[in-house]
This record gives C-alpha cells, structure tokens and sequence, in this order.
C-alpha cells in the first residue's frame, strides 16, 4: 500500500469514527438524514453504520444487520472496483465496517459465530495493511482478546504468535522513524 493510500485509509476509519452519532439517536432521524445522502457516498455508509448499530440498540436486530450489510456491500463494491487510489481506503473502511458489526453482534445479539465470521473476514481486509499498520496491530489485539473470552486456546495462541510479530514489526517502524532512516 503506497503513503497516499495509507493516508486514505487512515482518513476513511477517523472519518467512520468521527462521525458516529451521538449515543441514542434518533432512529427516523437517522433515516431522514440517510434519504438526503448520495447513494455510494462515504456518508451514505456513516449513516447506515450508525443505523446499524443504533437498530442494534434498541433490539431491532434483524434491522440491524441489513444496514451493516449495505454498508459492507458498498464498500466490497469499492474494493473490487480496485481504483488505485481509493483501495486502501476501501480497504481499511470494510474492515473497520465489518468489525463494528461484529461487535454489535456480540454487545446486543449475542450471536458468536457471527461474530467470529465478521471478525474473520475483517482480518482478510486488515491483513491487506502494511504489517506495522497500527489499525492491523489493534485488531489483531482485539480478535485475541476474543478468542481468549471465548476460551479457544488453539486460536488464541495463533493469533497471540501473530500479534508478537505485529508489535515487533510496529517497534522497528518507530526505531527507524525515530533515529531518522524512516
């Protein structure tokens, strides 16, 4: 992935986190808002992210997944359309949608499989990052600590191996940047 699009996506994830609605918001104005975006837009899928998870909130599970799924669905739509200088941010959007939803999942439906399905294709996205990414590295920190709640040792022990050579990898960036070679 080339700086501009490590930039992009790093600007795409600020940007879905940014923008999440304040904690219980409105539903139909939600909806309202939703109606006047253009459809593809960046904040066209803000909007359903944050219709998912407030849906997600107030028990409407079901309502729930189908906005994470059109968010998904858009940014999967992004990242095969393959612009150049976009994929890194459709990238790390997808990922960063996919996990939300994940965690929905478990915070109000406490589908588990689900979940861990999310979580294991918003890995496929994350691992697209450069390997000191630290999104990549704070993800990999959160699917161990699930795995570790769910009381998998074989795949908490993997992913605990993987996130070593993540903050490895991290910990050599910040030498190199910080004597000046990076």
């Amino acid at each position: 992935m080339s700086k501009k699009e490590q930039v992009l996506a790093s600007v795409a994830l600020a940007a879905c986190v940014l923008a999440q609605p304040a904690q219980g918001a409105d539903l139909d104005k939600l909806k309202g808002e939703l109606a006047k975006e253009k459809p593809g837009s960046q904040s066209e899928r803000v909007l359903l992210n944050a219709l998912g998870h407030e849906s997600f909130k107030a028990g409407k599970k079901e309502d729930g997944r189908k906005y994470f799924k059109q968010v998904a669905d858009g940014y999967r739509t992004a990242v095969q359309a393959g612009e150049s200088a976009l994929a890194g941010a459709a990238n790390a959007g997808l990922a960063f949608s996919l996990e939300s939803w994940a965690n929905d999942e478990l915070a109000y439906g406490a589908d588990r499989k689900k979940a861990e399905a999310l979580l294991l294709e918003a890995a496929q996205y994350y691992d697209k990052m450069p390997q000191s990414s630290i999104q990549k590295v704070s993800f990999h920190k959160r699917l161990l600590e699930f795995y570790k709640g769910g009381k998998e040792k074989e795949k908490a022990d993997k992913e605990a191996a993987l996130v070593e050579k993540l903050e490895a990898n991290r910990r050599a960036v910040d030498a190199c940047v910080a004597c000046g070679r990076g």
